[in-house]
């Protein structure tokens, strides 16, 4: 999946806020970050 140019924030005071929420959060800017995530929480399906 290609990923869009990062595009400057319509609103610096939100862009911020939501980069502070962020780091608290301790959310990753990383594509491959989430499908880890996911795989560590859900099982894996076995075929039968």
């Amino acid at each position: 999946m290609t990923r869009k140019p990062k595009r400057p924030p319509g609103d610096p005071e939100q862009y911020a806020r939501f980069l502070e929420a962020a780091k608290k959060a301790e959310a990753s800017d990383d594509p491959g970050a989430l499908d880890k995530a996911v795989k560590k929480v859900v099982p894996s399906k076995k075929s039968s």
